[in-house]
C-alpha cells in the first residue's frame, strides 16, 4: 500500500505540472533519469538487456467521474471518462515509464474478458486498489472487473477498512492499482521512421504488451499477448517517414528455463513502390531471476 501512495502522489505532480496532459516519452524501467513529459517527440532509448529489469508495476488512471454502490458484498466502482488511457510507473522506485489503453492495463494485471460483457473474476490475490477523490482515499482489493469499449472501468471491490457510503458521483479521482510483476522494457526500430515497444509483465514474464510507434513518437497501434493468447493481429496500419506497415501479426513463445521468451513481429512493408515481408524478432528475455 506505500507504493500505491507513493505512485498516486507522483501522479498528481504530473497532472499539476506544466505539460502535464502530454504523453510521457518511453522510458527504459532500468533508467535512473526522471522523465519531463514533453509536447515533442523525444528520442527513443535504448533498449534494456533481456531479463535485467526486476521491479513492480503500478497502473495509474485518472478519469474525470467515478460512483460506488455501497450494500453488496463485493460492492461495485464505477470509474468514467477515462480517456481510455493508463500511467504505468516501475517501482521501487516509482518512475512514470510509459501509458496503455485501460484495457491493456487490466489485461496486464490478470483480468480476462468475460463472454458476455458483465465483470469477470481476477485469480486471487488480485490487485490492490487506492481510489483518491476530493473527499478522501478508499483502499480496497479488487475482485471482479470489466473494461467497457469506452474506456470505463467497472471494478468489484472488497474495502480494505470501514464501507463507505453510496456515492453518485465523485467528480475527479485518481484510482492506483497494484499487482503485477514486471517489467522488462525493449524498443525496437524495425522500418524507418516505425519502432516497436515490448513490456513485459506477469510473474514469470509470460505476458506483454507490445506498441508500435510512429516518426512522432505517439503510439499508432497496441495488442496484449500472453500464454492464453499467444499470437494477436493490428488491424490499424502503421506509417514512419518512408514506410507503412499492414498486415501485422505479433506472436508471443514465453520463456522457459532452456530459452528465451521472444516476441516475433511479421507485417507486410511498403518502402515506396516495393513491397515485402518482414518478419523480426523484436524482443528478447528471460525468466525472472529467481524463478
Amino acid at each position: 500500500m506505500r507504493r500505491l501512495v507513493a505512485a498516486f502522489s507522483i501522479a498528481l505532480i504530473a497532472a499539476c505540472s506544466p505539460g502535464g496532459d502530454a504523453v510521457p516519452s518511453p522510458t527504459p524501467s532500468t533508467s535512473s533519469a526522471s522523465p519531463s513529459p514533453s509536447p515533442t517527440a523525444a528520442p527513443i532509448p535504448a533498449p534494456v538487456r533481456p531479463g535485467s529489469a526486476r521491479s513492480q508495476v503500478i497502473i495509474v488512471q485518472r478519469a474525470e467521474d467515478a460512483s460506488l454502490v455501497s450494500g453488496g458484498d463485493p460492492i461495485r466502482l464505477t470509474v468514467a471518462r477515462t480517456q481510455n488511457e493508463a500511467s504505468w510507473f516501475t517501482g521501487p522506485p516509482q518512475r512514470l515509464a510509459g501509458t496503455m489503453s485501460t484495457e491493456q492495463a487490466l489485461l496486464s494485471l490478470g483480468w480476462r474478458p468475460a463472454d458476455d460483457g458483465t465483470t469477470s473474476a481476477i485469480a486471487q490475490p488480485g490487485p490492490s486498489g487506492l481510489l483518491s477523490t476530493a473527499n478522501g482515499d478508499i483502499a480496497f482489493s479488487v475482485l471482479r472487473a470489466n473494461v467497457r469499449p469506452d474506456g470505463t472501468l467497472v471494478l468489484d471491490i472488497r474495502p480494505l477498512g470501514p464501507e463507505p457510503a453510496t456515492v453518485s458521483s465523485f467528480g475527479p479521482v485518481v484510482l492506483t492499482l497494484d499487482g503485477v510483476a514486471g517489467a522488462v522494457d525493449v524498443v525496437r526500430e524495425v522500418a524507418p521512421g516505425i519502432s516497436t515497444r515490448v513490456i513485459v509483465t506477469g510473474k514469470r514474464n509470460q505476458q506483454a504488451v507490445v506498441q508500435i510507434v510512429g516518426p512522432d513518437g505517439i503510439v499508432q497501434e497496441s495488442t496484449f499477448i500472453a500464454i492464453d493468447r499467444p499470437s494477436a493481429g493490428i488491424i490499424g496500419d502503421v506509417i514512419g517517414t518512408d514506410a507503412q506497415l499492414s498486415d501485422i501479426v505479433v506472436s508471443l513463445i514465453p520463456p522457459r528455463r532452456e530459452r528465451l521468451g521472444s516476441v516475433t513481429l511479421t507485417a507486410q512493408m511498403t518502402v515506396g513502390d516495393k513491397e515485402s515481408t518482414l518478419s523480426q524478432v523484436i524482443a528478447r528475455w528471460s525468466l525472472p531471476v529467481n524463478d
